[in-house]
C-alpha cells in the first residue's frame, strides 16, 4: 500500500494478525499473490452478499447501490457504501436501517459485513469495528453494532463498542507509520496465519537467516520476549539453556511438558532425545487412519485407511461425492473396523476423534467400539519424544522418518483448497490429488509408529537417540567394567553400606536385585515388640455384659483374663513424664455365637500400645515442629526411652487424623457461616507430581483441601449456596465462581510495584501506577482511622468512579504493560472494591497466605509427600492453623482429646516476665555497685 494512500479495515485486520504484515502492507511491498484460499473465500462471500440481498429484498427491504449522500434518507439497504473520515477509508458491503427500537433508532444504519466462511473469525469482527469506528464519525451516530453474515447467510450481531479500545491503538500505530514510515520493519512472529500470507516466503527467509526464535511450532510472543530479555535470541543460543532434570526418588512418571530448550537442542545436534523410550505394542493387524474435511463448514468429505496385516498392506479410500454421502462413508469405516475387532487405529491429532463425536451425534451412529479402539500418537510424542524438527506435525515427523508427497505444497489447507475447486468443477484430476494426498498421510502415520517403536527397542543402542534427564556416556565394554567395579568402591562408602562391605564381584544377589520382592527373604529372623513387663498403675475393667452380635443375650463369664499393656505420657505444669499402664479384665462368653469378648475397656484400645497423648506429641513434634519421622523416633528414645519405628509414626498421624475427622467438618460448617471466606492455593509435589492444596479460612478456622488439577470445581463444590464474599487472588478460576467477590489488593499492588521498577522510565505506565496511588493513600488512612467500616469508606465510591472514569475508561494507551492493567482494572471493575460497600470485609488475601505459610515452609524441608499422608497431614495441619489462629496450643488441645476448638479452653498460661519499678531497680542497682566498690577496695 502505498504511503499517501488511506487506512483500510483489511490494513488494520492484517496489523491485528500480525504487526509485520501490516507494515509491509503500509510501506507498499508486492509479496507473493494472493493464497488461492483467499480467492476461493472472496468467491463463496460475493454469492452470499447476493443471497443475503435477495433475502432482504423478499422481506420488503427497498435496496439501493449507493450513489450520493441522498441515498442514505431514500433507502433500507445501501450496498458499497464508501466513505472517508479521519485518514480511514472503508467499504461497506450493506448498510441496513433498523426496523425495531425507538423512533430516533429507526433512522440509523447498521453495518453488514458479508464473509465467504461460516465460521466468524477475529479479524473478521476487527473489520467489522474499523467500519463502525469510521462511520460514527462520518454519520455522527454516538455509538452503532455490527452484523456479519456467513456463507451460510447466518447472521452474527458484535458489539463494536467493546473492540473500540482495542482498535485505537493500532489505528493511532497506523497513522504515525504512515506519515512517517520507520526503517526497520517490526520482528518476525511466525504464526498459522502466515500459511495465506503473501508475505510467507520473505518472513521465512529472514527467519531462517537470523535463526530466529519463532521457527520453533511451540513458541509464543510472550515467550519470545522472556527470552530476549534474557539475551537469547537465536535457536542455537536457546539450545544451551537446557539442564538435565535432577532425577527425584519414586517419581511416579514423567509429566508431559513441552521443553522449548530441548526442542532447540535436538536441533543443533540433530539426536532424538527422550524422556522414557515410547512403547507401543505390536499387534498382528494394524490400523491407520486419516480423515479429510473443511473445519470451516463441519463437514468430511474423504477416509483415508491402511490396513497392515502380517506383511500385506491393504487401502481404503472413502470418498464422498455430495453432503448426503457423508453418513456411508463412515458406516463403511465401521464395517470395515468391525472386520479387525481386536486391531488398534491410529490417528494423529484430536481431529479424527471429534470429527467422530460430531457424526455419531449428527446421525446418530453408534461409533463407541470404534472410538475406544482409536490410539493417538501424538501421545506417545508430546513432551516425551523430541525429534529434530521445528514443530511436531505429520508433514515435518513424517519427512525425518522418510515419508514423501507428490506435492510440494501438499498441507490440510491445500487439501481444502483443491475440494473446494473440485466441488465447483468436478474435475477428476483433482479428486485424484486429494485421494493420493490422504494415503500418503496414513502411509507417514505407519513410519512414525514404526520409528516410534524402533526407538523405544534400541534407544539405548542407537548413537542418533539420547535420554534427556540422564545423557548416554560412551565407554568401551573394558572401561564399563572399570567403572562399575569403581562404583562399586564408591557404594562401599556409604554409611549404610550392608555390613560396611567393599564388593568388587557382581554376585548373584546384585544381579537379582531388580527382581526383588517385597518383604523379608526366607529364614530372616523374625522380631516382636517386648511388652514392658512391669506396669507403674494397674486398673480392672468390667466384662463386658451383652453380646455385640446378639442384642440382648447376656454373655457368660469366663475364667479367662484380658491384659493390655498402654504406654502414655502425663502433662503437668512442670514438664511431662511416661507413665505405663496395665488394663485388666475378665473375657466373657456367648453361647450363641461361640465366641470370646474382652471388656470395651480393653477393646477401645484396639491392639495399640502407645496411647492418645503420646501419639498427639509425635503429631505435634510432625505439625509443628516440621521434625521427620527419623528424628521423631530419635527424640522418642532418648527422652523416653521408647525406640519407635517411623512407620508406626506414620500409623499415629493416620489414627489421629481419623479422629479428628469431625473436627474438621465443624470447622468447615463455621467457615460457611462467617460473612467473608479466604481463598488461596498452593502447589505440592505428590510423588513427582504436581497437585494443588486449597485453604479456605475466615481469619478462625482452617481448612485444607487437596486437588490433582488447578480447576476451581473444588471451590464451587465447598460454597454451592454461599452467600457472603469470596477473597482470593487474581486466579482466572475463581472468575466462574458466581459469588460477590473482593479480589486481594495486595496482589495487585505488588505487580504494580514490580512491573514499576522494571519499567522505570516508562512515563505513560508512571502516571496510571501514581493515579492509582492517589485513589488509595486516602482510602487506607481511613481505614486505619476508622476499621472496615461501610459508612465511613463509602463515600470513597465516588472516587473510584472518578478514577476510572478519567484513567481507564476513556484513555488510550499505547504501553503494553499499561494496555495489560487497563484491561486487568476492567475486567475486576466489581471485585476491586467490594470492602467499600460491605462492613468488615477485608481489603487483601493475606489471612489465607498466611495460613499456607506453615505448608511452604514444610514444602521446601519435605521437597515430595505421598497422596495418602499429605491428605492426613493437610487435616492435621488445617486444626493446628485454626488453634494458632484463635491464639490456643495445638499440643494442648490434642492431649486433652477434645473435638471442638471452639469450646475447648486451655489451661492458663505461665508468665515468664513481670513489670518492675524502674526507680527502684536503680537504686537497687546502685547499692549493689558501691558493695562491690566496697568489697574490692578492701581486698
Amino acid at each position: 500500500m502505498p504511503p499517501d494512500d488511506s487506512i483500510t479495515p483489511e490494513l488494520v485486520a492484517a496489523y491485528w494478525l500480525c504487526q509485520r504484515k501490516g507494515y509491509l502492507l503500509l510501506r507498499g511491498d508486492a509479496g507473493d499473490p494472493p493464497h488461492e484460499y483467499l480467492a476461493l473465500l472472496d468467491a463463496y462471500a460475493s454469492m452470499s452478499l447476493k443471497n443475503y440481498l435477495d433475502s432482504l429484498a423478499a422481506d420488503g427491504f427497498n435496496i439501493r447501490q449507493y450513489r450520493n449522500q441522498g441515498d442514505l434518507h431514500n433507502a433500507d439497504v445501501i450496498t458499497s457504501y464508501e466513505f472517508k473520515a479521519d485518514d480511514l477509508e472503508v467499504k461497506v458491503d450493506a448498510l441496513v436501517r433498523m426496523r425495531l427500537g425507538p423512533l430516533k433508532a429507526r433512522r440509523h444504519y447498521v453495518p453488514h459485513l458479508v464473509v465467504g466462511t461460516q465460521i466468524i473469525t477475529t479479524d473478521q469482527k476487527v473489520r467489522l469495528a474499523v467500519i463502525g469506528h469510521v462511520l460514527v464519525k462520518a454519520l455522527n451516530y454516538r455509538r452503532v453494532n455490527g452484523v456479519i453474515v456467513n456463507a451460510a447467510g447466518d447472521v452474527s450481531r458484535v458489539q463494536l463498542a467493546k473492540m473500540s479500545t482495542q482498535l485505537r491503538p493500532i489505528i493511532d500505530t497506523l497513522k504515525t507509520w504512515k506519515a512517517n514510515i520507520p526503517p526497520q520493519p517490526p520482528q518476525i512472529i511466525l504464526k498459522d496465519h502466515c500459511r495465506i500470507c503473501p508475505f510467507k516466503r520473505t518472513c521465512l527467509d529472514q527467519a531462517e537467516k537470523e535463526d530466529n526464535l519463532s521457527l520453533l511450532y511451540h513458541m509464543t510472543p510472550k515467550v519470545m520476549r522472556k527470552y530476549h530479555k534474557k539475551g537469547i535470541f537465536t535457536i542455537n543460543q536457546l539450545s544451551y539453556l537446557f539442564k538435565p532434570r535432577r532425577q527425584r526418588r519414586k517419581r511416579a512418571h514423567v509429566p508431559s511438558r513441552f521443553n522449548l530448550e530441548l526442542q532447540a537442542l535436538a536441533l543443533r545436534t540433530g539426536k532424538i532425545y527422550i524422556h522414557q523410550p515410547p512403547s507401543i505394542p505390536v499387534h498382528p493387524t494394524e490400523l491407520f487412519l486419516d480423515i479429510e474435511g473443511v473445519p470451516d463448514h463441519g463437514t468430511y468429505y474423504l477416509i483415508g485407511l491402511i490396513i497392515s496385516a502380517q506383511g500385506s498392506v491393504e487401502r481404503h479410500s472413502l470418498w464422498a461425492d455430495s453432503p448426503e454421502d457423508e453418513r456411508n462413508i463412515f458406516t463403511t469405516l465401521l464395517r470395515i473396523a468391525e472386520e479387525h475387532p481386536d486391531a488398534p487405529i491410529y490417528h494423529y491429532g484430536s481431529y479424527e476423534p471429534k470429527g467422530l463425536d460430531r457424526i455419531a451425534k449428527k446421525y446418530d451412529l453408534d461409533c463407541d467400539s470404534i472410538k475406544r479402539r482409536l490410539v493417538n500418537v501424538t501421545s506417545f510424542i508430546f513432551g516425551k519424544v523430541y525429534f529434530p524438527t521445528r514443530s511436531n506435525t505429520l508433514k515435518d515427523l513424517g519427512k525425518f522418518v522418510g515419508a514423501t508427497w507428490s506435492f510440494s505444497d501438499a498441507s490440510g489447507l491445500q487439501s481444502v483448497v483443491w475440494w473446494l475447486q473440485w466441488e465447483a468443477s468436478k474435475d477428476c484430476i483433482l479428486k485424484e490429488q486429494i485421494l493420493t494426498y490422504n494415503l500418503e498421510d496414513c502411509q507417514a502415520l505407519r513410519l512414525l509408529v514404526t520409528e516410534l517403536r524402533n526407538i523405544g527397542h534400541a534407544a539405548t543402542n542407537r548413537s542418533d537417540v539420547d535420554f534427556a534427564d540422564t545423557p548416554k556416556q560412551n565407554t568401551t565394554c573394558s572401561g564399563q567394567y572399570i567403572h562399575d567395579s569403581l562404583e562399586g568402591i564408591l557404594r562401599s562408602a556409604h554409611a549404610e553400606y550392608r555390613r560396611n562391605r567393599i564388593g568388587i564381584r557382581q554376585d548373584e544377589t546384585e544381579e537379582k536385585k531388580g527382581q526383588k520382592k517385597l518383604g523379608a527373604p526366607q529364614g530372616h529372623q523374625g522380631f516382636q515388640r517386648i511388652i514392658p513387663a512391669k506396669a507403674g498403675k494397674l486398673i480392672s475393667v468390667r466384662r463386658a455384659i451383652r453380646c455385640p452380635r446378639h442384642r440382648g443375650q447376656p454373655l457368660s463369664p469366663s475364667d479367662k483374663l484380658a491384659e493390655h499393656t498402654v504406654i502414655d505420657l502425663v502433662f503437668t505444669k512442670n514438664g511431662c513424664k511416661k507413665t505405663i499402664t496395665k488394663y485388666v479384665g475378665a473375657i466373657a462368653y456367648c453361647p450363641h455365637c461361640h465366641r470370646c469378648y474382652p471388656p470395651p475397656g480393653i477393646r477401645q484400645f484396639r491392639g495399640r500400645l502407645f496411647g492418645h497423648r503420646f501419639r498427639a506429641w509425635a503429631a505435634y513434634q510432625r505439625i509443628t515442629l516440621r521434625l521427620p519421622y527419623s528424628a521423631i523416633s530419635r527424640v522418642a528414645e532418648d527422652l523416653f526411652c521408647e525406640q519407635i519405628s517411623e512407620g508406626s509414626i506414620v500409623n499415629f498421624m493416620t489414627d489421629l487424623a481419623e479422629y479428628y475427622t469431625f473436627t474438621e467438618k465443624m470447622l468447615m460448617k463455621r467457615i460457611l457461616t462467617s460473612p467473608f471466606i479466604h481463598v488461596d492455593e498452593t502447589k505440592i509435589n505428590i510423588q513427582g507430581i504436581n497437585h494443588y492444596v486449597w485453604v479456605f479460612t475466615d481469619g478462625t478456622h482452617v481448612v485444607f483441601r487437596l486437588t490433582e488439577t488447578r480447576e476451581s470445581t473444588l471451590v464451587q463444590d465447598i460454597l454451592n449456596g454461599y452467600g457472603g464474599v469470596l477473597i482470593s487472588d487474581f486466579y482466572a478460576g475463581y472468575d466462574s465462581c458466581c459469588y460477590r467477590q473482593q479480589k486481594c489488593l495486595v496482589h495487585l499492588i505488588r505487580d504494580l510495584n514490580d512491573d514499576l521498577w522494571k519499567n522505570p522510565y516508562d512515563q505513560e505506565f508512571e502516571g496510571f501506577v501514581g493515579a492509582f496511588k492517589d485513589l488509595l493513600v486516602p482510602i487506607m488512612t481511613d481505614v486505619q482511622k476508622y476499621g472496615l467500616k461501610r459508612r465511613h469508606l463509602n463515600k470513597h465510591r465516588r472516587l473510584v468512579g472518578q478514577f476510572y472514569g478519567h484513567v481507564v475508561d476513556t484513555k488510550d494507551y499505547q504501553g503494553e504493560v499499561t494496555q495489560k492493567y487497563q484491561k486487568r482494572f476492567n475486567r475486576y471493575r466489581e471485585s476491586l472494591f467490594k470492602f467499600l460497600d460491605e462492613d468488615g470485609i477485608p481489603w487483601n488475601n493475606n489471612m489465607a497466605e498466611r495460613a499456607s505459610r506453615h505448608l511452604a515452609i514444610q514444602r521446601k524441608i519435605s521437597g515430595s509427600f505421598f497422596k495418602r499422608m499429605a491428605v492426613e497431614y493437610l487435616r492435621l495441619l488445617g486444626i493446628a492453623q485454626t488453634c494458632r489462629f484463635q491464639k490456643k496450643s495445638f499440643l494442648s488441645f490434642l492431649i486433652s482429646g477434645e473435638k471442638e476448638i471452639d469450646q475447648f479452653k486451655e489451661r492458663k498460661r505461665p508468665k515468664g516476665s513481670k513489670p518492675v519499678d524502674s526507680g527502684r531497680c536503680s537504686e537497687e542497682r546502685i547499692q549493689l555497685r558501691q558493695c562491690r566498690v566496697a568489697k574490692f577496695t578492701q581486698f
